[in-house]
């Protein structure tokens, strides 16, 4: 059994331009940071990954 599952999950634009806003000055990813041109040519995903364990290493004094 893997050790994480991951699903695909919709609005991968819609974050990008969400991101986009909040760390730069533009409004939208393709046609303000980027060319909207380029967007034809890419595809963007967004990937949801849970993991099943988590295992921890840690040294104690």
């Amino acid at each position: 059994m893997p050790a994480s599952s991951a699903e695909p999950v919709a609005g991968a634009i819609d974050h990008l331009d969400a991101l986009t806003r909040r760390y730069t000055r533009h409004s939208c990813f393709y046609g303000g940071m980027y060319p909207q041109e380029q967007r034809e040519c890419e595809t963007r995903v967004t990937v949801r990954i849970r993991a099943r364990r988590i295992t921890l290493d840690a040294v104690h004094p």
